[in-house]
């Protein structure tokens, strides 16, 4: 994916919160969320509560050629978006 590398170079590799403990002192300080400009205030683990659901149609996902794999990632992504989204008035 060519046309992203300039995305992808203005992201910010960070340690979520919950992991970060496990890190050195040097690390912490590093790759957190609360010491990097621009990082409103989250926990940072919001991703992985999205593994769970992902591990279900996995064992098809890894027979998938790569084009396929990441066309099925991203419906399966956009729909956990928009589930969420709908959900948001019910709370």
């Amino acid at each position: 994916f060519p046309t992203l590398v300039p995305v992808v170079s203005q992201m910010t590799a960070l340690i979520p919160k919950m992991h970060l403990a496990r890190h050195k002192l040097d690390c912490r300080y590093r790759w957190s969320l609360n010491f990097t400009y621009g990082v409103g205030r989250t926990c940072g683990e919001l991703i992985e509560t999205v593994w769970s659901e992902l591990n279900q149609p996995n064992g098809s996902i890894k027979e998938m050629n790569h084009g396929h794999y990441h066309d099925t990632l991203d419906d399966l992504y956009s729909d956990w978006n928009w589930s969420k989204v709908q959900n948001m008035s019910q709370s």
